[in-house]
């Protein structure tokens, strides 16, 4: 376990300082119904600035804090990914291992697929939250075999490794693989091997029963969304929790522990090219681009009434991280504003 992140008892960085003058900014969009949730800036290793705005539940006014949970949506791939690179120092598997030796009745047309390729979205999978039928399971529980079905007998969209593609369906099949290597399951995987010896108390596969508070997620016009089970989102985006917590999982991340450096620079490499994107690129559960020459790696996070984004600027030793229970907040557009104040582009 390590500790929490110290905050900073010295006057704040000019930049950090501009930031905690400025905030007006994001205190403005929340009380223009656009914003609620928390920001976090770590800067060298410490807490420079955190903050709540807007309400974890508005009907009862239970104001938002940097100890409240949120659901993280698709910031749980870049654990999803450690725990693959884990299991392959481990000698538990390769990342150039085809999916076949891991996946019980796997279709012909994926034998072609590699480990590798599920992590950089390059697999040609169908996303199965774009599926039809996913719909029909929306209000019940069921279990990664069950996603499964629903894109098991699709065909490929491109061949294995051709191009990047995002899609859910990779990080299930990495989750079930993470089951069939370790004997156990997703949620105790990830406990056991990264939640727990990082010390991640408020961090949970699902909603969990802390005594945390849990933001309530909003959807369009402030009205509760649908609360999903946690098995539909799985390894793709199962994880709850706060900002203290992320920041945490990300400083450790940045040396070697708890996985090795040459690990934790495969995460951190852009190898495909995101097409969509001028300058996006992808790594193992991370995207990677250069802000006006300053590298960023960074993921953003969308599940049913909550967003969440993460974003790390190792050269500056700079980490911004933000989570909102108001599923339409424009996160990316808000880390763009505070990098821009930080980094004084």
């Amino acid at each position: 376990m390590i500790r929490r992140p110290p905050r900073s008892t010295q006057s704040r960085s000019s930049a950090a300082s501009d930031v905690y003058k400025r905030q007006g900014y994001l205190r403005a969009e929340a009380a223009a119904g656009r914003f609620s949730g928390v920001v976090l800036i770590g800067q060298q290793g410490r807490i420079v600035f955190e903050a709540g705005y807007g309400y974890a539940n508005q009907a009862a006014g239970v104001p938002n804090t940097p100890q409240t949970r949120f659901g993280i949506g698709s910031v749980t791939k870049p654990f999803t990914a450690a725990a693959i690179l884990q299991l392959q120092e481990r000698g538990k598997l390769r990342l150039s291992d085809s999916i076949a030796s891991y996946l019980p009745d796997c279709p012909p047309a994926w034998r072609a697929i590699t480990i590798e390729q599920l992590l950089m979205h390059t697999a040609g999978l169908d996303d199965y939250f774009y599926l039809p039928a996913f719909g029909t399971m929306m209000g019940q529980a069921t279990t990664p075999r069950g996603l499964m079905s629903l894109f098991r007998d699709r065909p490929l969209n491109s061949s294995p490794g051709e191009r990047f593609a995002y899609s859910n369906s990779g990080y299930v099949l990495l989750g079930q693989i993470i089951e069939q290597v370790s004997g156990e399951s997703y949620a105790q995987y990830l406990t056991s091997n990264i939640l727990q010896p990082l010390g991640l108390s408020a961090t949970t596969y699902g909603r969990g029963t802390l005594p945390t508070e849990m933001a309530t997620g909003y959807a369009v016009a402030w009205k509760p969304a649908l609360e999903i089970d946690v098995s539909l989102a799985y390894a793709a985006g199962g994880l709850y929790s706060t900002v203290e917590d992320l920041y945490i999982w990300e400083q450790a991340l940045c040396h070697p522990g708890l996985l090795s450096q040459t690990s934790l620079d495969a995460l951190f490499q852009p190898r495909v090219k995101v097409p969509t994107r001028k300058d996006w690129y992808y790594g193992y559960g991370w995207f990677v681009r250069s802000r006006d020459g300053v590298p960023e790696i960074f993921h953003p996070g969308l599940l049913y009434g909550y967003s969440a984004h993460i974003a790390r600027y190792p050269t500056e030793g700079l980490t911004i991280i933000m989570l909102s229970n108001l599923e339409e907040a424009p996160l990316a557009d808000y880390v763009d504003w505070i990098a821009g104040q930080m980094l004084g582009a």
